[in-house]
């Protein structure tokens, strides 16, 4: 699937879905990180950082337009310039790290 982006987080995961759904909709492939761990142990939402939408780095500037134009993502929601998505860029081609940051 390439890279991917987080682009909006969720304290549940049913909220995720709706928006995953509307990006689906318009072609957009989705994925939701931790949305089975969040329904398993819904109070841990906040221990791992919520519930994660996220969608390949090449369809992420098109995803966040259409959110901001629904209002279901604000300026304040993401910033594509964060450390944020710099660490997901890193971590993709390291894939040692990347298994480590999610087991921790």
């Amino acid at each position: 699937m390439g890279t991917l982006v987080t682009i909006k987080t969720f304290t549940y995961s049913h909220e995720a879905v709706i928006i995953r759904s509307r990006l689906e909709a318009d072609g957009i492939r989705c994925f939701v990180q931790d949305e089975l761990t969040t329904q398993i142990h819904p109070f841990m939402s906040s221990a791992i950082g919520g519930v994660k939408l996220q969608v390949r780095d090449e369809d992420a500037e098109e995803a966040i337009a259409m959110l901001k134009e629904s209002g279901d993502l604000t300026d304040s929601d993401f910033d594509p310039s964060s450390s944020q998505l710099r660490l997901y860029r890193f971590l993709s081609k390291t894939p040692f790290l990347r298994r480590f940051f999610r087991e921790n």
